[in-house]
């Protein structure tokens, strides 16, 4: 799972390599550019509405973790309550073979309206 703490041990690790041949350098740049999406309280809770609503939908959702970076990893860093992944079931994301299955966009939608509902938007 994505954590502060993980990000923090992986800078760390990669700052202290040293180089084995000699006559040669490490030389580490950039920074990172998402915080880690971690699981927050507002976050839990919002997931566990959106299963309720997803359960009356007919789908089975779970919670799961995984890396990458999305602009809800910058509002979670600023606490507000984040689920992420709850659009259009496909695959192939961002390669050549990215695909939605049109239909589950209709079950999609209406999850996503009924989230909202529940937010007061």
């Amino acid at each position: 799972m994505p954590t502060y703490a993980e990000r923090d041990r992986i800078d760390a690790f990669l700052r202290s390599l040293e180089p084995e041949t000699p006559g040669t350098s490490i030389r580490l740049e950039g920074e990172w550019t998402r915080p880690p999406l971690e699981r927050s309280d507002g976050g839990g809770r919002l997931f566990a509405r959106a299963r309720e609503h997803g359960r009356a939908l007919g789908l089975d959702l779970h919670e799961a973790s995984s890396t990458g970076g999305s602009d809800g990893n910058l509002a979670a860093a600023h606490g507000l309550p984040v689920l992420d992944g709850l659009g259009a079931e496909g695959g192939g994301a961002h390669a050549a073979d990215e695909h939605v299955l049109v239909d589950s966009l209709d079950v999609r939608a209406e999850l996503f309206a009924r989230i909202l509902r529940d937010a007061g938007l």
